[in-house]
């Protein structure tokens, strides 16, 4: 990709309730870009977003809601160490959304928990990029629900 826009890439997905939704995402490219793990509606506009981004300063995570298509950060880590990493969004049977990240898929650091009420339709990755080339690979995203 090698346009300013964001894109998602996505499947039907509707947990009835509670879910945990794992991937291991590597990405590479000109910094100022992020690619993550995306659960919410089919639009883009509500849902949950757990972004790795590369920024100048080096790679970095961030957990985010979405409402009305607008993003609002809830935690982050920067500094993670390297462009890949396993990404995750679990949801208790409250509406209690946590983000975490891992190095090794094993050891899960928490970025956020909020309460954060929505209707998943989809599951995925939300790519958003900058100007020069980007690439971002994933091996696999599995479910519980």
């Amino acid at each position: 990709v090698t346009d300013a826009a964001t894109r998602y890439g996505t499947r039907a997905w509707a947990p009835s309730a509670s879910f945990d939704a794992r991937c291991h995402v590597s990405m590479g490219g000109i910094g100022g870009w992020s690619t993550g793990l995306w659960v919410g509606d089919t639009t883009g506009s509500a849902g949950v977003l757990l972004a790795f981004s590369l920024i100048n300063t080096g790679p970095s995570m961030a957990a985010y809601t979405v409402s009305g298509g607008s993003l609002t950060q809830r935690g982050g880590t920067w500094l993670v160490g390297n462009n890949a990493g396993y990404l995750r969004i679990s949801r208790d049977g409250s509406n209690n959304v946590t983000h975490y990240w891992s190095h090794d898929g094993i050891l899960w650091v928490t970025i956020a928990t909020t309460s954060f009420s929505f209707t998943p339709a989809a599951i995925g990755y939300r790519v958003s990029t900058g100007s020069g080339n980007q690439v971002m690979i994933s091996d696999w995203l599995r479910t519980d629900a």
